[in-house]
């Protein structure tokens, strides 16, 4: 419910939903129609509802339109009778806090234990209220009324239970014939009934109690008593019952589930085993995954116990929240276990794990963490702890692990990655993780397991249910007689989930219809878990606190823990602690299977949820708990003002630890927890920091999401220029640059006064600095950035002129000025503090190596983008970052003639392209790889790729027809209409380095004469920008246009300059065509030389195919390539092949 302020008590509501309906408060009581009454009822006892699901309950027969619009007069109807807002939200609504409800009440008098209370309690829900026409809702009522039902009875047993002991027969008396009127056919009713009236001396009303018990069971199930009412009775009539106290007993002949499952054995299971076998083998990591209950766990384990000791991994519910939980819990273990580790450990790696486990911290406390290398450094500290732990003799399990978080899952994946492999022969002990179907995080499915399997590191096996066939050997190896008639049966009830079959055959045993066959009445299929829930009901009312607490705490709960919870003394709870580990519910501190703790959860009411919620939340934050562990539960308590700045809290950590996705997404939970708190300003500034979180990892549906929301909700000048800042940023992100103009443009004009909000100003201009800068108006990209230093050198903002110092950088690339960028970047890289981002510090070097692969100094440029991939490491979140960097690293393998390198990072830069990314950038290196490699059929495919990602951008259009007619141009089918209209847009677009490049492809295909003013064009703009590499490449292709035209003298002069400068200054993957041009014009000038440089040109060319071209495009490289065709053509004829 909504927990807005504390009501006035002359302003609450009261409902009576028990024996009646009367809403009433100080100003009289209003009568409500029965739909109103019904969706009262219903948030009163289900909490939060989506508000159209719960209409197309009460109007079955209407259109959706029609359903809408009732929902919506209803209301209105509400409102107007009493004068105030009831219920409250928009898609999603609830019970307002000014509305006390007696069945509301009645639950948590239950959960504090007055039993009383609730026992003495009448009337049913909504009594005399029928909703036959409203078939969902009905079923939803009568299945409540029954709760209610079994709430009086739980009360009026656990209060008879309770005056028994306690040795107030008379009193008891009482409850318990209320319990037996609840549940006539409960033989612990009928025998606590017999027990009192013996008690208080009356034995003949104990026999008749036995006999009434005997024609009840003889009627409704045609039975006999139990043995143990049978000893009762016999005790009664011989008089030897002792007085005293009574412990209640379970059958002892009732094997537990875990002893079922001993017996169950691995029925239907070799495929699966047979793969974990090859895993094993092979040293690769196994992933099971499959439905709750399907035996992944059981599966896991029995073949990990079949390889050596095993040692069992298992997160917890409510981990995912908390980075770091589901470590931190192992380190524990570990310690536990083998306390000498603490000596063992290194002072740095001890420190390092401190900030995890604090309690081992001796002296100092660590650092914080204020860069990536700090988070390497921990990652490390946790792989060399690994180190000490990792007997590779043992088997590793991890279980559950869609609950494991996130910052867990990464120093996994860290430590995996260094060293390789699994199991025998590796650092790293033979590992299986276990995860439900549908329940891991799609990014860390995708981005890890899926990445994984790809990289033959890992076995995926999916867990399939059990066939028939394989229940019915589980039934024979449990000795179940029948087996065969049942197998088909319990098949269809349990889906073959062999959980649910072991639940459903212990219930059966437990209630005695198994010997009986299949019973008649049991829930329909996929039901089982009312099975569980059955086995739950059985345990005392203490024991079911116990668990209902447990279940709210989620992970890393102990008595000590609950008990503050539940404001009692451990002492109190050990009786009942035991009852749960007896009743296979607990199992140590974790549930023994999480269908059993979704099973409790599930049993709690929203109030008595609430309450716990609360409870925990208050406890948690006084042992100093992770904020979003403790944030969640001040949530689901409705206290959402509390929640808020725990979840800015959590966030603020995540950024800490350079988890930028997991900052987001506590960020986005503060939006909620403002909102729902009633501070719109505050949920503006969360979700400006949220969209911020998300520039570098995710620009698709989530980040526009937020941004809409902005825009929705922005009320100031400020607010509105923050909201159209974030626009203009991912539009840029995805290369939608005039539409990121006129965003900074459109925030520009809500602000006015720029001086008045100049940091929301300066993000504005540097966002329309990058959008011009992209559109190639340079001189007004430079004029804007000036124009935001002034605004920011004013208020002293450093980080905001750091981004304008990136976005000259960007400026002076684009005009060419490639020594001022190499000499800018390495300025900003020495001024950058220790503890600045190493994500700047990379970006900073693969401007650096963009720029020194236009001054031809490829190496250098490959050095330089490795170290800034090196940087990134163990940092999650950069993809895009990564993306360029291991770009720039194909480039310069590239323009070396490394082409199997190339080709290898060019797809690897692909697979870091988030799924919102378009792929028609590809394109450029695609093409030019593929042309040198005369690859005609994948580089026809990569056009098509192309042309299908352009969705109407002008200048993806202009690209894909640029690289379409080279392509056509190396198989010699170009027009010179084709060049022409591509060189027209080209020029338009103002991408001279493209179109330097097309001109000298395009020159050797007109007239001579035409083609030689074309490549003394790109060579005359290649000497302008200083790009060396191109003005070689352009001095042969000059030199050959002049030897056709006949202009010897000067064709030789061009020769020898790009022959000069070959060595220092080679074209990007064009060495032989100045080889080439040596030999033509040497050759016709009849110079010395020529046959050297052929031989020299056949060299390179072999050397580059036999040692840095993949196998299969070897042949395409030597015949395909129009200049290495020519080489080789010229060397047949000089007899060198």
């Amino acid at each position: 419910m909504s927990q807005a302020s504390s009501p006035n008590p002359l302003s609450v509501w009261k409902l009576q939903l028990l024996g009646g309906i009367r809403l009433w408060h100080g100003g009289g009581e209003v009568r409500l129609p029965r739909l109103a009454v019904a969706v009262l009822t219903y948030l009163a006892l289900e909490g939060t509802t989506p508000k159209y699901r719960l209409a197309g309950w009460l109007w079955p027969d209407s259109s959706e339109e029609a359903v809408k619009a009732n929902m919506r007069k209803l209301l209105q109807r509400l409102r107007n009778s009493t004068k105030t807002d009831l219920v409250v939200g928009d898609e999603r609504i609830e019970l307002s806090d000014l509305v006390e409800v007696d069945a509301v009440q009645l639950s948590a008098f239950s959960f504090a234990g007055d039993y009383a209370r609730v026992a003495a309690s009448e009337g049913a829900l909504l009594e005399g209220l029928e909703f036959d026409d409203c078939p969902e809702f009905d079923e939803w009522l009568l299945a409540t009324r029954e709760s209610f039902d079994a709430l009086r009875r739980d009360a009026s047993a656990a209060e008879a239970e309770r005056l028994e002991q306690a040795g107030e027969y008379a009193q008891a008396l009482g409850f318990a014939r209320r319990s037996l009127e609840l549940d006539p056919v409960s033989e612990e009713a009928h025998r606590r009934l017999m027990r009192l009236h013996y008690r208080l001396g009356d034995r003949g009303a104990a026999l008749a109690a036995f006999e009434r018990c005997k024609k009840i069971l003889e009627r409704e199930f045609a039975s006999a008593p139990l043995p143990e009412t049978l000893e009762l009775a016999r005790q009664i009539e011989h008089g030897t019952l002792e007085g005293g106290k009574h412990l209640a007993t379970q059958p002892s002949d009732i094997p537990t589930p875990s002893a079922l499952a001993q017996t169950a054995g691995l029925m239907g299971r070799a495929r699966e085993w047979a793969m974990m076998e090859q895993a094993y083998q092979e040293g690769k990591l196994v992933f099971l995954r499959g439905e709750p209950g399907v035996g992944k766990t059981r599966l896991a384990m029995e073949f990990a116990a079949s390889k050596g000791a095993v040692w069992l991994i298992a997160p917890r519910p409510g981990d995912h929240r908390v980075p770091f939980s589901t470590y931190a819990r192992t380190i524990r273990q570990s310690l536990q276990q083998c306390p000498e580790l603490l000596d063992q450990m290194a002072p740095w790696v001890k420190l390092e794990i401190s900030r995890l486990v604090p309690e081992i911290a001796v002296g100092d406390t660590p650092p914080p963490l204020v860069s990536e290398a700090d988070k390497l450094r921990l990652l490390e500290a946790l792989t060399q702890f690994s180190l000490l732990t990792n007997d590779r003799s043992r088997i590793i399990v991890g279980d559950d692990a869609q609950y494991m978080d996130g910052a867990t899952v990464e120093a996994n994946v860290y430590q995996l990655s260094k060293f390789g492999s699994v199991g025998q022969g590796s650092t790293i002990p033979f590992t299986i993780e276990i995860y439900r179907k549908g329940e891991l995080d799609p990014e860390i499915e995708q981005k890890v397991v899926f990445a994984l399997v790809e990289a033959n590191l890992a076995v995926l096996i999916d867990v399939e249910p059990l066939s028939r066939e394989a229940v019915g050997q589980m039934l024979e190896g449990l000795a179940i007689p029948g087996s065969e008639g049942l197998a088909h049966q319990l098949t269809r009830f349990t889906g073959g989930n062999p959980l649910f079959v072991l639940e459903t055959v212990r219930h059966l045993q437990e209630t005695g219809q198994l010997e009986r066959g299949w019973p008649g009445r049991l829930p329909p299929p996929g039901k089982v878990g009312t099975v569980i829930n059955q086995r739950l009901s059985k345990l005392s009312s203490q024991a079911q606190n116990v668990a209902r607490a447990a279940a709210i705490l989620q992970s890393d709960f102990n008595l000590s823990l609950i008990a503050r919870v539940l404001e009692m003394r451990p002492l109190e709870l050990m009786e009942p602690w035991q009852e749960l580990e007896t009743a296979q519910v607990l199992q140590g501190n974790a549930f023994s299977h999480d269908l059993i703790y979704e099973t409790v959860r599930a049993g709690i009411t929203p109030a008595v949820g609430a309450i716990l919620h609360g409870r925990a939340a208050e406890v948690l934050g006084e042992t100093g708990a992770n904020p979003a562990r403790i944030a969640l539960h001040w949530m689901e308590a409705g206290e959402a003002f509390k929640a808020a700045p725990l979840w800015l809290e959590a966030a603020e950590q995540a950024h800490q630890a350079y988890r930028g996705l997991e900052a987001a997404g506590f960020l986005e939970q503060a939006v909620l927890a403002y909102e729902q708190a009633g501070d719109q300003a505050q949920a503006f500034q969360a979700r400006i920091w949220a969209v911020e979180s998300l520039w570098r990892h995710d620009s698709g549906p989530r980040q526009v999401k937020l941004i809409d929301e902005l825009m929705q909700t922005a009320r100031t000048p400020e607010q509105k220029g923050e909201a159209w800042s974030a626009k203009a940023w991912w539009a840029i992100s995805i290369n939608r640059d005039q539409e990121a103009e006129e965003a900074a443009r459109r925030g520009l004009s809500e602000l006015g006064n720029l001086e008045a909000y100049p940091e929301t100003a300066g993000k504005l201009l540097r966002a329309l600095c990058d959008a011009l800068n992209n559109q190639g108006r340079y001189e007004q990209a430079l004029q804007t950035l000036e124009q935001a230093n002034r605004l920011l050198e004013a208020i002293h903002d450093q980080i905001g002129l750091f981004f304008n110092a990136l976005n000259y950088s960007n400026v002076l690339f684009h005009l060419h000025r490639h020594a001022e960028v190499i000499a800018h970047n390495q300025r900003l890289i020495a001024s950058l503090p220790a503890e600045t981002s190493r994500v700047w510090q990379a970006e900073a070097l693969r401007r650096i190596a963009s720029s020194q692969f236009f001054l031809a100094q490829y190496q250098d440029a490959l050095e330089n983008a490795r170290n800034a991939e090196t940087l990134l490491e163990g940092i999650e979140g950069v993809e895009h970052t990564r993306y360029e960097i291991v770009m720039e690293q194909g480039w310069a393998c590239f323009s070396q003639e490394r082409h199997t390198e190339a080709l290898g990072a060019f797809r690897q830069a692909e697979a870091l392209l988030g799924p919102h990314e378009s792929r028609v950038l590809l394109i450029e290196p695609y093409s030019t790889i593929y042309r040198v490699l005369g690859a005609w059929e994948q580089l026809e495919q990569a056009l098509q790729a192309a042309e299908q990602e352009i969705q109407n951008h002008t200048f993806y259009r202009d690209l894909v027809d640029y690289h379409r007619v080279l392509y056509l141009y190396a198989r010699g089918l170009a027009s010179e209409g084709d060049f022409a209209e591509t060189e027209r847009r080209l020029e338009l677009a103002g991408w001279d380095h493209g179109l330097a490049r097309m001109r000298l492809e395009r020159a050797l295909l007109v007239e001579p004469a035409q083609g030689l003013l074309l490549a003394q064009k790109s060579l005359d703009w290649a000497r302008l920008k200083g790009i060396p590499g191109l003005e070689t490449e352009a001095l042969a292709h000059t030199a050959l246009l002049l030897y056709k035209l006949g202009r010897l003298d000067e064709a030789l002069d061009h020769t020898e300059a790009a022959l000069n400068r070959l060595a220092d200054y080679p074209p990007p993957a064009k060495r032989a065509l100045v080889w080439l041009a040596g030999y033509e014009v040497r050759s016709a000038t009849a110079s010395a030389g020529a046959f050297e440089a052929l031989q020299k040109g056949i060299q390179w060319v072999n050397h580059v195919a036999e040692n840095h071209v993949p196998e299969e495009f070897r042949e395409g490289y030597r015949w395909r390539n129009p200049i290495h065709r020519g080489i080789l053509e010229f060397a047949r004829l000089e007899k060198l092949v």
